[in-house]
């Protein structure tokens, strides 16, 4: 809403709600995908399980004909070591996104100034429930029980077909409810801003014309609260009491939730004071050679409560030699903080594996590429609270041609080069680095081992720590085309829009870690994104290219376009033919169609209709877990859309 409180004085103000709910499913998680547990031999489906039970019964399980020398009559136990309950059902989950945004202002002017102030909070809510979760202790429970009323691992062959898929013998809802649970991920974000802007289009009158000047001021205080439930937030971890290899009482898994690893709960705010501004200075105008030449200098200051003070200049001049054709050029500094998920997470843990570089190369069995597996540990990544704003240095220059009119083309060239991109090395290179370090004398000590022994001299990988940082520097130049055509009709106007960028360097050069492996001799394809040149690799294609046809009626009421996009083929490094040649997932096109009509019965109504992807394309299959480049490619398939707008 508008309001004029007087001639130059005016209120505004806007409420925004959305939401929004998706239900999904997807298959059950497999058993020890977060971490292993043990199955005791009294075990009721035990097929090395004891000749009788504690009560004197007969077990109808055990394999007949056991030599007790090797299964002694009291049973065997043993580590379940891969599992997929299908019978169990696939996972659910329901997502709700709620949000709302409340802003409220004044605009005006006074004297020779405009000014714009207002004030501005924002809340998003996510709920995330999933269901049909298996609860590892409660399944622990069920797989130590003596009876026909534990969860049978053994069901789902099927005897004259043993390739079969098919489930015959599905466990009854009656073994598989008692370890079901369900788990819940909400999360907040809370934005309150407030901002004060003024400015003056002539506050020097020059012979090229008036110089203009903006300035501002700006605090935002951002808050993140998520929450997890106790299941997997760590406060509930498993603990398995059948392992005899562990200390008694000890951990097995921070995670309780089957398929789901160690998520903290998350708490951060920041406050942050900005203040910026800009001149524009028209130096010639209506010379020879110089129809117009102006500069811009703007400048802005920030400060984060949390990562300090940062001052960020810019300068840009744009010339026109004639009127048709405009050249234009800037330089600028640039920043971006590290958000309130990379400097406040509090450490989380998956169970993975990792090969032990430095075991490889003392017992010459391996070397700083190719290490004796350690086997299973813990993987540790945290935010980092010392995180410093990634620094860019931007550069670009470019032309505007108008030969026509309702022709404008235009081409501009970029550069881009950022120091210290915030990432985290990955758990092989940490190993790696702590071979580099043992090789020098030290080790790295976020590499913790266990006990030394005659297979692991220097002592088994148990935990590997990491965290976000400060580390490599990227260099990203690319060309943005454009062209843009009007064209004047008896019916109507017809607008043709063209959009195309070309990526032409996306390079990543090591940081001291990455550098350092480097000149140990780890080949620089383990560095993955850490190194190296990433174009057409996965999320960076060398073409994006939109376009679309626009009519609109001469009498502004009728509308209709046409619009597609274009994202050129890329190739994924994992996946390598026999001569080494990377999988190439081709270019993705897709067509969008509406046409609108506004005021209907001069009511101030509009309606529009259209159809999204209208030949109904698929995304190029890729080996995502999904089965599609989801930064890339969109999976929705054709779909018809209708919307009404009411004007008061």
């Amino acid at each position: 809403f508008t309001h004029e409180l007087s001639s130059n004085v005016e209120l505004f103000g806007e409420v925004d709600y959305y939401f929004a709910k998706t239900e999904r499913q997807w298959e059950q998680a497999s058993i020890l995908s977060n971490g292993r547990f043990f199955v005791p031999a009294d075990y009721y489906y035990n097929p090395f399980g004891p000749v009788t039970f504690d009560d004197g019964r007969v077990n109808p399980n055990r394999l007949p004909g056991l030599d007790t020398s090797v299964v002694p009559e009291e049973g065997l136990g043993f580590e379940l070591q891969s599992l997929r309950p299908v019978d169990v059902g696939p996972r659910t989950a329901t997502i709700k996104g709620e949000s709302y945004r409340l802003v409220a202002g004044l605009r005006g002017n006074f004297s020779d100034w405009d000014y714009d102030t207002a004030f501005v909070h924002s809340v998003a809510n996510v709920e995330d429930v999933a269901n049909n979760r298996i609860s590892t202790p409660l399944l622990q429970q069920s797989l130590s029980l003596d009876t026909p009323n534990a969860y049978n691992i053994f069901t789902g062959v099927n005897p004259s077909n043993p390739a079969s898929i098919t489930d015959f013998t599905p466990n009854p809802r009656a073994s598989i409810d008692p370890f079901i649970v369900s788990a819940t991920r909400e999360a907040q974000t809370i934005l309150t801003m407030a901002d004060f802007r003024v400015s003056n289009s002539s506050i020097i009158e020059l012979p090229a014309g008036d110089v203009a000047l903006g300035l501002g001021v700006e605090w935002r205080d951002e808050r993140l609260d998520e929450d997890n439930s106790s299941i997997f937030d760590g406060s509930i971890p498993f603990i398995d009491p059948l392992d005899a290899s562990l200390v008694p009482g000890e951990v097995t898994n921070l995670s309780s939730l089957q398929g789901s690893s160690l998520r903290t709960d998350i708490q951060g705010d920041r406050q942050v004071f900005s203040a910026y501004g800009e001149l524009l200075i028209p130096v010639l105008a209506d010379q020879p050679l110089f129809y117009a030449l102006d500069i811009q200098a703007a400048v802005r200051f920030e400060h984060f409560s949390d990562t300090g003070s940062i001052t960020r200049p810019k300068v840009a001049v744009a010339w026109s030699p004639i009127e048709a054709i405009k050249f234009r050029g800037s330089y600028s500094l640039g920043f971006r903080a590290p958000n309130l998920v990379q400097l406040n997470t509090i450490a989380t843990s998956i169970t993975t594996s990792v090969d032990d570089y430095a075991e490889g190369i003392l017992l010459g069995t391996g070397d700083i590429n190719d290490g004796p597996s350690n086997g299973n540990y813990i993987l540790e990544s945290a935010g980092n609270p010392n995180l410093q704003p990634e620094r860019s240095q931007n550069l670009s220059a470019g032309v505007v041609l108008t030969p026509v009119n309702g022709l404008t083309i235009t081409a501009d060239y970029w550069r881009i080069r950022t120091n210290g991109t915030v990432s985290v090395l990955s758990d092989e290179n940490v190993a790696r680095l702590d071979a580099l370090l043992r090789s020098q004398g030290s080790s790295n000590p976020n590499v913790i081992r266990g006990p030394v022994d005659a297979d692991n001299p220097l002592g088994p990988i148990t935990i590997i720590r990491r965290q976000f940082d400060n580390l490599n520097n990227r260099v990203v130049e690319g060309l943005d085309l454009s062209l843009v055509y009007a064209l004047n009709t008896g019916i109507g106007t017809f607008t043709t829009q063209l959009n195309g960028a070309h990526l032409m360097t996306f390079d990543q050069t090591p940081g001291e870690v990455a550098q350092s492996l480097i000149d140990f001799g780890a080949d620089p394809t383990v560095l993955g994104n850490a190194a190296g040149s990433l174009i057409r690799r996965e999320f960076f294609p060398k073409w994006r290219a939109t376009g679309s046809l626009t009519w609109r009626s001469n009498d502004d009421l009728w509308s209709a376009t046409v619009f597609g996009s274009y994202v050129s083929s890329v190739v994924e490094p994992s996946v390598t033919d026999a001569d080494g040649n990377f999988l190439t997932f081709p270019s993705y096109t897709r067509i969008d169609a509406s046409i609108s009509k506004d005021d209907f019965f001069n009511e101030g109504l509009s309606a529009r209709i259209g159809v999204r992807n209208v030949f109904d394309e698929d995304p190029p299959l890729s080996v995502e877990a999904f089965g599609f480049e989801g930064e890339l490619h969109s999976p929705l398939g054709r779909y018809f859309f209708f919307g009404l707008t009411k004007t008061f």
